[in-house]
């Protein structure tokens, strides 16, 4: 096989790869994103998360929103799929 036509193919599969690890990369980010949007305040003023109707409080009596409340329960789906870790 010639080097140049070596080249090419090779050049050809790393584009490839990289085009698809970057594509997971953004598609991970969005659902991500989604995620964390979920984790909002609806208009009357609950929990979009776990649909609490009173807004969520911190130990110092302070008003938090639901996205900072709700992070560990965040952290812990997996993004792909939106599925509990095996661990957790």
């Amino acid at each position: 096989m010639p080097f140049s036509a070596w080249r090419i193919y090779d050049r050809t599969t790393t584009h490839r790869r990289r085009r698809i690890v970057e594509g997971r990369a953004a598609d991970a980010a969005r659902r991500r994103a989604e995620v964390e949007r979920r984790a909002s305040i609806d208009a009357v003023g609950g929990c979009g998360w776990c649909g609490s109707r009173i807004a969520h409080v911190d130990t110092a009596g302070r008003s938090i929103l639901p996205r900072d409340w709700h992070r560990d329960d965040i952290e812990g789906l997996r993004v792909d799929g939106l599925r509990p870790h095996a661990g957790r």
